[in-house]
């Protein structure tokens, strides 16, 4: 029995969606508290059946008689349970299929026109949640439905537009639907078990945008629907109260109170990741602060960085005049002494070093003596003219230099 009525339902479904349009359309009057609502439609094939789906409340079934619909139109008129300010959907069915007739928009119910009835919700027989973010091409998640007797049968409506079901396998309880559904677009759910028992209607989702399309088709269900519009109606009527609901039933309201728990999740996360980083830069900055006031304690008196070297005073330069030498001093010892000069330098001694003179005098010539000071005074030599100087006497040495002195 079971399998015959999810089989007659999946059947029915995939009908109305390959046919792509309504096999017929109704109107509606103006809805108010208690009051008689008015439909009548052109087309179909009997028998027909409507669907009120009260968002938040527990869906209604109304049967209509065969005798409603006459020559290719029908109209019917019964009395509304719902109070002033409820919502609601109803979808119309024929023969061919459920909703085949459309969904209409959605409805607000107005005040009472002097009509009384029991505007009393009877109710759900169990309850399902709905805790996550309805997008595009995203995995949606129907949980917590223990309370139902499986097999489930998933129900959805799009205001205005398509209606859609959806077969959870049996054991589970908890359902994971990739929602096909174009974004921006409005969905309610309901759900009935096995035996008929109503799980309750949702309140309306809208589809959220993602990047992702790949699961839009043209058999995904859509907005499109035949004209249904809620209007007023004079023709004949067939009057008949309010039935009770039997067969597809809506979500409970639960759900629409709870957070998510994927949001309290990235919630708990996000924050401690942001303390996380807070942490590590004052960890960061607390030591570059602590290493550089080691560096400075080391050195209190150290110069600036990119300080010159200290200043020697006796460095010679290279382009510091040369000393003028009046007696010849051979190559080896000039050589000697610019390289000692430049060890000095080097180590940080100072430059200078006095210079050292070598006299050649006569073997009867008697020099002073140096004073306290260390100083040879030499005697001043005079000559009447200075001849040439030989070739030979860098080569031969100081030994045989001309020390003749004129008067």
């Amino acid at each position: 029995m079971v399998a015959n009525i999810r089989l007659f339902w999946a059947i029915s479904a995939l009908y109305a969606l390959i046919r792509g349009a309504h096999a017929f359309s109704f109107t509606t009057t103006p809805p108010t508290q208690c009051g008689d609502l008015s439909i009548s439609w052109t087309g179909g094939t009997p028998p027909f059946q409507l669907v009120m789906y009260p968002l938040f409340g527990t869906q209604r079934n109304v049967s209509i008689p065969t005798t409603a619909f006459n020559n290719g139109a029908g109209s019917f008129t019964f009395q509304l349970p719902f109070p002033s300010g409820k919502q609601f959907v109803i979808t119309m069915s024929d023969a061919t299929g459920y909703g085949s007739g459309g969904t209409t928009n959605l409805q607000t119910t107005g005040a009472s026109q002097g009509g009384l009835c029991n505007t009393t919700d009877p109710g759900t027989d169990f309850q399902f949640e709905l805790n996550s973010a309805l997008q595009q091409c995203r995995p949606y998640f129907f949980s917590n439905y223990g309370g139902a007797i499986q097999p489930v049968t998933i129900v959805g409506t799009i205001p205005g537009g398509q209606t859609f079901l959806l077969f959870p396998p049996t054991g589970p309880v908890n359902y994971n639907w990739n929602a096909n559904v174009v974004a921006g677009t409005s969905l309610l759910f309901t759900m009935v078990d096995a035996w008929g028992r109503k799980g309750g209607t949702s309140d309306i989702k809208i589809v959220g945008a993602t990047d992702d399309a790949a699961c839009i088709n043209s058999s995904s269900p859509s907005s499109t629907t035949a004209s249904v519009t809620s209007t007023s109606n004079s023709a004949p009527s067939t009057t008949a109260n309010s039935q009770t609901p039997s067969v597809i039933v809506s979500p409970s309201m639960t759900p629409e109170h709870k957070t998510s728990i994927a949001a309290i999740a990235g919630t708990v996360i996000g924050g401690l990741v942001f303390i996380a980083v807070v942490v590590t830069l004052g960890l960061f900055f607390l030591r570059n602060r602590n290493n550089n006031r080691r560096s400075h304690g080391n050195h209190p008196y150290s110069s600036a960085v990119g300080a010159s070297d200290s200043f020697n005073p006796y460095t010679l330069t290279s382009n510091a005049p040369s000393v003028i030498q009046p007696f010849e001093v051979s190559d080896t010892a000039s050589t000697t002494m610019s390289s000692a000069q430049r060890k000095a330098v080097m180590a940080g001694i100072s430059g200078y070093t006095p210079s050292r003179f070598i006299v050649h005098t006569d073997v009867e010539d008697e020099l002073p003596p140096p004073n306290q000071d260390g100083i040879v005074e030499l005697p001043p030599r005079y000559s009447e003219r200075r001849g040439a100087l030989p070739t030979t006497t860098a080569a031969a040495g100081p030994s045989h230099a001309d020390t003749s002195i004129g008067s």
